[in-house]
């Protein structure tokens, strides 16, 4: 029979990991539950769920911080921000609708645990860069602080990093202090058809080596381009290579402009101006073009830019995938629906030349069960990830192999 415990406190929160340590007993850690796809599944009979420890705690738009509790929404956050020209600079995804379930459900606390960030990361960086602060328990049954509640904290070793992205395994949250930053007084997208992968990923490369300084750059083959609801980027006959400018009104309109100079020979461009700029940059950042068929395999690829077109080609050669870039070529999103573990294999194989890393985002139907969602560790690397569970969690009873089998 599966058991739910819903700590209201830190307190509670402590009492709950002194039970669980008492008895050994393992708990899946979630909050609204909207990633638990994300990652290895845990089927665990008991579960800790961390959602109702919501609400901001305390907000400083002059300082640029705000502090809340890991149930909160990341809507609700934005929210409050965006009342007073503010935002989480790292465009947190809402992966609602990309596994078929509700949108605006996810949490500051889940995106945190998995450092999840959008297309702006190329400029600002991801969850991690903007997490100051913390409060929370261990697997010891112990509430401890790391980090602070300022923007300049250097104080001791950074914490905070190594909890973001640890998928709930290391630590359980009970407040977060985020870095936040004014909104872009005005966004441009500049969109131009018909680039090849490489060749968009080559001018990509030009752009972000000038002074024009782009917060985003995403290549959408002509499939992925037609599964857009901005007209502008589905209604054409080819491929879609988007950069976006971002800031104050007179230094975006320049930049724009040198851009579309730049770009003059490279074929014909659009510009997507407010609105329509940010319907298209957040579906990018909400995998849109994926809700589609939600039986669908999809992988998250991260390579050097330049190895990203080749890897593309080389398996688009034998199998049926269709593929979008982000990060000027840095980030692949590459999808299927059939020979998804030969794929597989294929995948990792190439992943691993270049020393990238590769995780399967959502498990489709054709999927081995049994398939590893992460890029498998050198085994000095498991070692020393193993070592920092133990001295956060000794009795594994944080979402045991949520991220990799015996951690």
């Amino acid at each position: 029979m599966s058991t739910t415990f819903n700590p209201f406190s830190p307190a509670d929160v402590k009492e709950t990991v002194e039970w669980a340590l008492g008895s050994a007993t393992p708990m899946a850690i979630v909050s609204n539950n909207s990633k638990k796809l994300l990652g290895q599944p845990t089927n665990l009979d008991v579960t800790l769920d961390l959602s109702n420890l919501k609400g901001i705690v305390t907000y400083e738009p002059s300082e640029l911080v705000l502090t809340a509790r890991p149930g909160t929404t990341v809507k609700e956050v934005s929210d409050a921000l965006e009342a007073c020209g503010q935002e989480l600079a790292f465009e947190p995804p809402d992966y609602g609708a990309f596994f078929g379930g509700a949108s605006e459900r996810a949490t500051l606390g889940g995106t945190i645990a998995c450092n999840l960030s959008g297309p702006r990361r190329i400029k600002v960086g991801g969850a991690r860069d903007h997490f100051l602060g913390m409060q929370a328990v261990n697997g010891r049954a112990e509430i401890f602080k790391a980090g602070g509640k300022v923007v300049k904290n250097v104080t001791g070793y950074d914490l905070c990093k190594l909890i973001a992205g640890s998928y709930g395994t290391l630590a359980l949250l009970t407040e977060a202090t985020l870095k936040v930053l004014p909104k872009s007084e005005k966004v441009r997208t500049v969109l131009v058809s018909g680039l090849t992968d490489q060749s968009a990923l080559s001018i990509f490369q030009e752009v972000m080596a000038g002074p024009m300084e782009p917060t985003a750059l995403a290549h959408l083959p002509i499939n992925i381009a037609k599964r857009s609801s901005v007209d502008l980027v589905s209604e054409g006959t080819a491929s879609i290579s988007a950069i976006r400018m971002e800031g104050p009104t007179p230094s975006v309109l320049q930049r724009t402009k040198t851009l579309l100079q730049f770009l003059q020979a490279s074929g014909h461009t659009e510009e997507l101006h407010g609105h329509r700029s940010k319907i298209f940059w957040k579906e990018i950042t909400n995998l849109n073009p994926f809700i589609e068929n939600l039986d669908s395999t999809i992988w998250r690829i991260i390579v050097p830019p330049s190895s990203s077109s080749s890897i593309t080609r080389i398996l688009s050669e034998k199998f049926d995938i269709s593929w979008f870039y982000d990060w000027a070529g840095g980030l692949i999103w590459i999808e299927s629906e059939f020979e998804t573990n030969a794929l597989h294999s294929a995948i990792r194989a190439c992943v691993a030349k270049e020393g990238g890393q590769a995780l399967v985002i959502r498990r489709g139907n054709n999927l081995s069960t049994s398939t590893e969602v992460f890029q498998p560790l050198p085994k000095p690397i498991f070692q020393l990830n193993y070592r920092i569970k133990q001295a956060f969690d000794p009795k594994a009873i944080f979402n045991p192999g949520r991220v990799y089998m015996g951690i």
